[in-house]
C-alpha cells in the first residue's frame, strides 16, 4: 500500500515543487507575515430527516477545522500550506447501520502562478494537491484509508470584478469520480452584490456596509471514507448530501468574522458502496456557523 501511496503521490508532488520552484527562482518567495495565517472553524446541523422506502431517519452534523499559513511571491501570486480536518457526526435510526462518525483528516498544499507559455497577466495557472487519511468509525490513521484530492486549473481575471475558473480534479482510490472537470466564476456586479461559485460554497453576497454581507448560499458536501473497523471494514461509505438556505457573516475587525446560516437540507444519500445498504433522505432543515480568525 505504502508503494501505492507514493506512486500516486510521486508525480503530482514533483509537478507541485517544479512550479513552486520555478515561480521562487522568477519572482523570488517571501511570507508575508501581516496576518498570513487563517484558522476556519465552522459547524453545520442538519435536523433529523426521514428516509425514503424504508423506515426510521438520519441528523447529520458536520465540523471542520482549517488551519492555512500563505506565503507570497514578489509578484502577490500565493503558496498556501494547510491542515484539513471534517467531521460527520451521524445519528442513524434506520436498518443501514451508518457508523456514527466519518473523518477526513489531511494536510494540503497550493499555489497560484502566471500562466505559462503566454506574457498575458490575464492568464494564470493553478495547481492544489492534498493527502487525506478518510475513515468511517474511529480516528485511527490505516494506510488502506490514504486518498489524494489534486486539482490543476486555469483562471481568466480580465479585471478585478470577474474571475473565470475551469480545470480537473484527480482524486486517485476514489470509487467514484476520479477524475472529475470544474467550472467556477466570481463576479462583482457593483459595489453592493457579489456572486461568489468558485468552491463548494456558492453564494450570491449582499455587501449592506463594511462590517455586514447578506447571502443566498449552498454547500455541497460530497466525499468517500472507509470502515477501518467492526464487520464492514473494508467497505467505503459515501457521501452525497446539499443545503441551500440564507445566511449573513459580521466582520468585527481585521481579525475576526463570524457567520451563521440557516435553509433547506436537500435530498441526501449516504450508502455503503461495497457490500449494500443505503439511506436516500427526505428534505429537512439546517442551522450554521462558522469562525474565521487571522492572525
Amino acid at each position: 500500500m505504502n508503494k501505492i501511496i507514493l506512486s500516486v503521490m510521486a508525480p503530482v508532488l514533483c509537478g507541485f515543487f517544479a512550479l513552486t520552484s520555478c515561480a521562487a527562482e522568477a519572482q523570488g518567495p517571501q511570507a508575508d507575515e501581516a496576518r498570513s495565517w487563517k484558522l476556519h472553524q465552522s459547524t453545520s446541523y442538519a435536523f433529523e430527516r426521514d428516509a425514503r422506502s424504508q423506515s426510521g431517519g438520519l441528523s447529520v452534523g458536520i465540523t471542520s477545522f482549517k488551519l492555512d499559513k500563505e506565503y507570497k511571491f514578489d509578484n502577490g501570486m500565493p503558496l498556501d500550506l494547510g491542515i484539513d480536518i471534517d467531521h460527520y457526526m451521524i445519528h442513524d435510526t434506520t436498518a443501514a447501520d451508518l457508523p456514527p462518525s466519518l473523518q477526513s483528516k489531511g494536510v494540503t498544499a497550493g499555489i497560484k502562478i502566471p500562466m505559462p507559455f503566454t506574457e498575458n497577466e490575464q492568464w494564470y495557472m493553478g495547481l492544489s494537491t492534498g493527502a487525506y487519511f478518510q475513515t468511517a468509525g474511529n480516528h485511527a490513521f490505516p494506510s488502506s484509508s490514504f486518498r489524494s484530492k489534486n486539482r490543476v486549473y486555469g483562471i481568466y481575471k480580465p479585471s478585478d470584478a470577474l474571475i473565470l475558473v475551469a480545470g480537473v480534479g484527480y482524486n486517485p482510490d476514489y470509487e467514484d469520480n476520479t477524475v472529475l472537470p470544474f467550472l467556477g466564476i466570481k463576479y462583482r456586479f457593483n459595489e453592493r452584490w457579489t456572486l461568489r461559485a468558485l468552491s463548494t460554497q456558492p453564494s450570491l453576497a449582499y455587501q449592506m456596509n463594511d462590517k455586514t454581507e447578506l447571502r443566498l448560499e449552498g454547500s455541497i458536501h460530497t466525499d468517500e471514507f472507509e470502515v477501518n473497523d467492526g464487520v464492514r471494514k473494508g467497505d467505503i461509505v459515501k457521501v452525497s448530501d446539499y443545503r441551500v438556505g440564507l445566511g449573513a457573516s459580521y466582520q468585527f475587525n481585521e481579525d475576526w468574522k463570524l457567520s451563521s446560516g440557516a435553509g433547506l437540507a436537500l435530498g441526501g444519500q449516504y450508502e455503503y458502496l461495497q457490500n449494500g445498504g443505503k439511506v436516500a433522505l427526505d428534505r429537512g432543515f439546517y442551522l450554521s456557523y462558522a469562525l474565521t480568525w487571522k492572525f
